[in-house]
Parts: C-alpha cells; sequence; structure tokens
C-alpha cells in the first residue's frame, strides 16, 4: 500500500518490479472464499486453485487492507487476470453485506455484524469502494462510517485500525459528514495530544495497548490535502445532505456505546418503533425491532407489521422481519406472509425472512425452508441464502426438533443434496451434525454422490465436521472404502485443531477391528509425515500425532487377521479416491 502511494504521488518507477511482486503474491495467496486469513494461502495440490483460509478461517480487518492494495496496485497500472479475480471475489464478498450490517470479524457473510463499525473494518470497506467507484458500497460503508462515531474504541483486541480507518472512511461521505464526525470525536482527539506535538494511544480494553498513534492522527489531518488516494485523491464520495448527516449522527449515539446499544428506543412509543423499522440503518432498525419485541405484556402489532411487507420502502420491509425474527413464536399468525417472501429476487429480504422463520417455533416453516433450499438460488455466488436456510432449520432450537422428525422424506432428502453441495463449509457443517448421523444405509447410500462431493471439494470455511461424520457413518455401516478414507484424512485434514482429531479418526478405525490391517502400510507412511514432512505446525504436537498413529499400528499389529466367519464389510463404491 505504502509502495502504490509513493509511485502514485512521485512516479518514480523503481518500486513498480515491487509492487508487481507484492501485488501478484497477495492475489496468489488468497483463500477460496475471497477473504484472506492468517497468512498468504498455498495453492490447493489436489485442484491447483485457492486453498482455504489458513489459521481458523478468515479474517476482514487485514483482508480489506489487501484489497484496498490491490485496488490501489490496479491504479499503478500493475494489474493481471490474477490481481482482478482477487479484487472482484473480495468485492463480492463485501456486496453480501450491504444492508446487513458491517464487515464481520471473518467469514460469516450473511447477516452481517450489528454495529456500524468494529476496528476499522466498515471505515477500510468505505475507502475501498471508493476506490473501485462503487457508488452503492461506498455510500453504505460510509455512512455507517460517519455513525460510529461513538464507537471509536471499540473493536476485537482493541482499537488501533479503527482509528486509522476511522476518518477515511467518514470522509468519503463528504466534508460536511467528516466534519460532524470529527465533532464528535475532539474530545478523545485532544485527549492524545502529547507535549512534543505527537498523539498517544488511548487504550480501552483489548489484547495490545502500546502503540505510537501519531502516524494515524497525520493521515487523518491529511484528508484537506487529498494527496493519498486512500485519503480522497481521485476518489469516489457521496455526499450526504445536511439532513442526512443529521439522521446518521443521531443513529451512532448508542447508550453507554456498545454497552447497553439494544436499549436505545425502550421506552418509544409504538407507532415510533414501527416508523424506524423503515430506517436506512440495520443498526437502527434491530434497536426498534428489539424494543417492540421487549413489550412481552402487549399484542405484537403483526397487522402493522405484515402491510410492511407490502410497502414501498424496502428498509421497511426488512424492519418488519427483523422485528418479527424477536417476536419468535408470537409471530407464527405471520408465518404464511413471511413463506411468500421465500420466492423474492430481493436477496436481502428473503434472508431475513428466513431468518424470522428460523425463530418462529412453526412447523409450517420447515417444509417451506426444505423446498426453498432444494431450488436453484439466483446470484448468491458464495451461497449465503443456502447457509442461512441450514441454520434456521438445524442452527438452533427453534425449529432444530421439529426439522429432524420431518416425517416427509423427499423435500428433505432433497434439501439435504443441495445443502451437501453448498460452497459454505458452515452449510456442510450443519447437515454433517444435524442430518447425516441419521440416516438410513439406504439414504445414506442415495445421497453417497453428494456425501463424496462434501468430503472431496474445499469449502468456504470449515470443512471437518462433514469429514468427521461421514466417517463414523462408514464405519457404523461397515463400509470398506471408509478404513481407505480414515487413514487418508489423517494426513489430509486442517492443521488447526488436529492435534485433537487424529485421535478421533483412530478411534473410527477402532470400530473396524482387524479389517484395517490392510491399511498397515499407509499408517505407516502418516508416522513418517508427521515425524518428518508435516510444515506450519507446533513440532510437539506432530509428534504426539506420530505416536497415537503408532500406538495404534502396534494394536494393529498383534489382530489377527479376519476369518471368514468374522462380519463382512460391505462396499458402496468402487472405489475412494
Amino acid at each position: 500500500m505504502l509502495l502504490n502511494e509513493y509511485y502514485l504521488a512521485t512516479g518514480d518507477a523503481q518500486v513498480l518490479p515491487a509492487i508487481e511482486a507484492y501485488s501478484h503474491a497477495i492475489a496468489y495467496g488468497q483463500p477460496i472464499g475471497g477473504a484472506w486469513g492468517h497468512n498468504m494461502t498455498p495453492r490447493d495440490p489436489v485442484t491447483g486453485g485457492p486453498g482455504p483460509a489458513l489459521g481458523y478461517g478468515a479474517l476482514n480487518q487485514p483482508s480489506i487492507a489487501c484489497w484496498i492494495t490491490l485496488l490501489l496496485s490496479r491504479r499503478s497500472g500493475v494489474t493481471s487476470p490474477l490481481i482482478e479475480t482477487a479484487i472482484h471475489k473480495k468485492h463480492v464478498f463485501l456486496n453480501s453485506l450491504i444492508d446487513f450490517g458491517g464487515p464481520t470479524y471473518g467469514g460469516n457473510i450473511a447477516g452481517g455484524n450489528l454495529t456500524y463499525d468494529e476496528n476499522g473494518r466498515t471505515a477500510a470497506a468505505a475507502v475501498g469502494y471508493a476506490l473501485l467507484g462503487d457508488g452503492k458500497g461506498t455510500e453504505f460503508f460510509s455512512r455507517m462510517s460517519v455513525a460510529a462515531h461513538s464507537i471509536r474504541e471499540w473493536g476485537h483486541t482493541g482499537h488501533f485500525w479503527s482509528d486509522v480507518w476511522g476518518g477515511l472512511g467518514a470522509a468519503r461521505a463528504g466534508q460536511e459528514a467528516l466534519s460532524a464526525f470529527m465533532r464528535e470525536d475532539l474530545w478523545r482527539l485532544d485527549l492524545e495530544r502529547r507535549w512534543d506535538g505527537g498523539f498517544g494511544f488511548q487504550p480501552s480494553g483489548g489484547a495490545y495497548t502500546d502503540w505510537d498513534t501519531t502516524g494515524q492522527r497525520l493521515l487523518l489531518y491529511s484528508i484537506p490535502r487529498q494527496q493519498l488516494a486512500i485519503a480522497g485523491r481521485e476518489a469516489l464520495t457521496v455526499a450526504l445532505k445536511t439532513e442526512e448527516v443529521e439522521d446518521v449522527i443521531e443513529a451512532g449515539r448508542l447508550p453507554a456505546g456498545m454497552r447497553r446499544w439494544q436499549a436505545k428506543f425502550a421506552d418509544d412509543p409504538e407507532e415510533e418503533l414501527l416508523s424506524l423499522l423503515g430506517h436506512w440503518s440495520p443498526v437502527t432498525r434491530e434497536q426498534a425491532a428489539i424494543a417492540l419485541a421487549a413489550r412481552e405484556d402487549e399484542d405484537p402489532p403483526l397487522d402493522a407489521l405484515r402491510e410492511m411487507f407490502h410497502a414501498g420502502n424496502r428498509y421497511a420491509r426488512y424492519g418488519a422481519c427483523q422485528a418479527l425474527q424477536h417476536f419468535g413464536s408470537r409471530a407464527q399468525p405471520a408465518v404464511e406472509d413471511l413463506i411468500a417472501l421465500l420466492d423474492t429476487d430481493d436477496r436481502v429480504l428473503k434472508i431475513n425472512a428466513i431468518l424470522a422463520l428460523g425463530k418462529s417455533e412453526d412447523a409450517r416453516a420447515v417444509e417451506a425452508l426444505f423446498i426453498a433450499a432444494a431450488r436453484k438460488i439466483r446470484e448468491d455466488p458464495y451461497d449465503v441464502v443456502r447457509q442461512r436456510l441450514a441454520t434456521a432449520l438445524f442452527g438452533s432450537n427453534h425449529l432444530l426438533r421439529a426439522a429432524q422428525a420431518f416425517e416427509r422424506r423427499d423435500p428433505k432428502l432433497d434439501a439435504t443434496r443441495a445443502f451437501l453441495t453448498s460452497a459454505q463449509g458452515a452449510t456442510r457443517s450443519t447437515i454433517a451434525n444435524n442430518v447425516v448421523g441419521d440416516l438410513t444405509f439406504e439414504e445414506f447410500k442415495a445421497l453417497w454422490p453428494e456425501i463424496e462431493h462434501a468430503t472431496r471439494t474445499l469449502a468456504i470455511g470449515y470443512n471437518t465436521a462433514i469429514h468427521m461424520q461421514t466417517l463414523r457413518s462408514l464405519q457404523r455401516f461397515r463400509v470398506r472404502e471408509g478404513v481407505d478414507h480414515a487413514v487418508a484424512y489423517l494426513t489430509q485434514m486442517r492443521k488447526h485443531g488436529s492435534q485433537n482429531r487424529v485421535p478421533e479418526v483412530l478411534e473410527i478405525l477402532r470400530g473396524y477391528g482387524a479389517h484395517a490391517r490392510g491399511a498397515l502400510p499407509e499408517l505407516e507412511q502418516a508416522v513418517y509425515y508427521f515425524d518428518n514432512e508435516e510444515r506450519d505446525f507446533p513440532p510437539h504436537l506432530s509428534r504426539g500425532k506420530a505416536e497415537a498413529v503408532r500406538a495404534y499400528i502396534r494394536e494393529l499389529e498383534a489382530m489377527e487377521d479376519p476369518g471368514e466367519e468374522a462380519e463382512p464389510l460391505i462396499s458402496i463404491a468402487a472405489g475412494w479416491r
């Protein structure tokens, strides 16, 4: 990013080779889901394409910075199909959050983060959209940035990045909006001033506190000069009008910051709360929805909420769903209205309706959600809608029992096929934990192509649960291919947490008894791998995995080969590659 800004300011071509090298390394290291993780991701050895995010998953804070860097590289004249693809993938990822909330911590991209900003992620997104020239994203994320004036010290591990990006993102909403944003924070800026002209970091919790924030403040105060691209040079501005600025600032006034943000409208009359459900801010809509639902001694205004579904204001439709979600089972008279919304082309409305149905505790919702899951879903590249369908059915106790006990097997199995082929690992995991383990052998066999797909293809996020549940089911049904798959998975599984997962796989293999003796050569290879070849993993944990496999090998070697009278294994496929 620094090299790009230097080149754009000076035209010094000496730095272009470095910009090109760094940019291609960033693009090449982008994970399958578009959001970078704890390091650059190596290519998958099987597909040759992007692998899963390293560490425990995606991180939006550095991801958005990587995206901005590539946008600046393009402006410097450094681009390629690889870089353009990386820019597009992150753009699509962030588009999924518009009208839902600020960017989340990691890869959860449906439902958003119901706060205006957290450690600068929203403001950084506003900067990126402005560099891209995308008006819709610039307007939404810059508005959210300005509204975040009261929570500048809020954020995972602290708020250092909040101060780096906050003013830059707010500036994309125009000078009047930036000035209003700054006025709300002047008291804190004054507290930071040091005698030597620098600025000292004012920690407010978090893991990291030893920062010097002088550079942050110089960046903030450089905005009027328009010399840096990230500070607005040739970047899009979607300027708010005076009345809009006042509304955005008021929307961001949260009681006690984030500690009591839900209580803002607790004492407002019902008519005012219904009006607030039509607000542009997803946070304001959520606050109003919570305040309405908290009045348990009053009849919920279901007729008014149902009328909102036909309103011209799309925000009112979203807000009505948010309110019905908080009403839970009290929203059951509106369940048919919510089911009708499953056919809408408005993706944000569809997801909000799904979330409300998931909390309704109404058995009518189960079949409708299964049928919706089995349909082809348009314009959903990261399969977020289907992820929310799985969450609604199985993600909490509201519909879980009804979904598990649903007697019409065809709709349920059709939906399960779709869930298993989802691009989202979270969807596959939800189905693994709540459906696959309860299948009969005939159902398991009928779904085998989709189950095999789920275990052999990469997913966005974790794909562990479907692997483990498939191994358990193969062992439960005494399927021969399960032995080979379990042994292969020992060294192919995600490294994060594998020191706990390897013993679980070995326990599954023990269920095969002496039938697993044919895998002894592959088990020896696994020991060698853990002892000598595993990289980017604590050595003492690798050695522990090796010792666990050695112990299992000794058990197998002590067993006699299964005789003709032993219960035979069955085959479910021609082979497992």
